[in-house]
């Protein structure tokens, strides 16, 4: 643009190009007001979704009593996958089984499809009242899934995805809260991380949950942090505790601007502080759920930033709560079928949570004693 159009015209096209300047200027700092705006409402997003598990657990999700108890001595039988969380289920279902007097029978389902049809096979040849299956994928159960169902033996899951389209009778921990889970990881990297979090999520491909969890995660993070960055990278769980340290030290070097480590369980951390300090890369920032002991103790003492705490003693009772139920013919609660959580640091994790594993309600037994027959 010329300032001189024409003699005499000198002054209006300096007003103009005045005007025009101020007007650039305006839309430049609504621009960057409409940016500010938008990070201030992802933050607020996050921070509003992540408070009811901030400073204290989820709200217990059982209030209703159990009219009547199964006969004593009834058979269930659980397929325990071969994820290390399982084992936890496994036994913790020991208390609440007890004081149902029921009789429970343990099947090892592995990892595999062909490992979880041979339990799935012993199961029915148990003729149970009540199979449960945990952490496993439904559609390696294949047919035999389709057999206890026709034999008229209700099949129930913890921590399994896909119940209601594979026919499962109730799941406690399932695909809501899978998403629900990969969300509050997104809303916590952002609170914690800010708007250049970088982020790898180790998934696992054994557990049928991981994939919600990254999708829910990935999506989330997206929505609420434009400019952060998320990429997914497989770790098997067949390497948690062994070989998974060095090889998420292998791909942090390979891609040193990542500054955050997400897990879908926070297993695969184990023996990773070490494994960090070892490489120079301490300053990683860490997050999981579900953390076990060995994690708890390391986010005590402030070697594993942080963790969704997922309280497996509960939702065990939970899911025995909604076989008596279901047995017995009483509908059981929506709530019971979504896990205590609470979001885990240095500050709120005790020695008692080392020792047992994270509970949110550690007087469980005594809350369902009274609300048991």
């Amino acid at each position: 643009m010329s300032y001189y159009v024409r003699p005499g015209r000198r002054v209006f096209a300096t007003v103009a190009v005045v005007s025009s300047l101020a007007m650039i200027a305006t839309f430049g700092l609504s621009q960057a007001a409409s940016a500010g705006s938008s990070k201030s409402s992802g933050l607020a997003i996050a921070e509003k979704a992540l408070a009811p598990y901030t400073g204290h657990p989820s709200v217990f999700p059982v209030t209703e009593k159990l009219r009547k108890k199964p006969a004593p001595g009834t058979k269930i039988a659980y397929l325990e996958c071969g994820a290390p969380v399982c084992a936890q289920f496994a036994a913790a279902l020991q208390g609440p089984m007890t004081a149902m007097h029921a009789k429970l029978t343990v099947i090892s389902a592995g990892l595999f499809s062909s490992t979880v049809q041979s339990a799935a096979e012993a199961a029915l040849a148990l003729h149970p009242a009540a199979v449960l299956v945990a952490g496993t994928t439904l559609s390696e159960v294949g047919d035999k899934l389709q057999a206890l169902e026709q034999a008229g033996t209700p099949v129930f899951g913890i921590g399994a995805t896909g119940g209601q389209q594979y026919g499962l009778t109730a799941v406690s921990g399932g695909q809501s809260d899978d998403v629900k889970g990969g969300q509050l990881m997104a809303d916590w990297v952002l609170v914690h991380k800010g708007t250049h979090a970088n982020v790898v999520f180790f998934g696992a491909p054994e557990l049928s949950f991981s994939p919600y969890m990254w999708t829910a995660f990935s999506a989330q993070l997206k929505k609420i942090c434009p400019t952060c960055k998320a990429s997914e990278s497989d770790l098997s769980v067949l390497t948690y505790g062994t070989t998974a340290p060095s090889a998420i030290v292998s791909y942090l070097r390979a891609n040193p601007s990542v500054n955050t480590a997400v897990f879908p369980s926070e297993e695969g951390a184990t023996g990773l502080p070490s494994a960090l300090s070892e490489a120079g890369l301490s300053s990683i920032t860490t997050f999981g759920f579900a953390p076990d002991s060995v994690n708890l103790a390391d986010i005590k003492s402030g070697q594993l930033t942080g963790g969704l705490g997922l309280d497996v003693t509960t939702e065990v009772w939970q899911i025995s709560d909604i076989i008596a139920k279901t047995l017995t013919h009483q509908k059981p609660q929506a709530s019971e079928e979504g896990g205590v959580i609470e979001v885990l640091n240095k500050s709120n994790v005790t020695s008692y949570d080392v020792k047992n594993g994270w509970s949110g309600y550690p007087d469980v037994a005594k809350r369902f004693a009274s609300l048991w027959p």
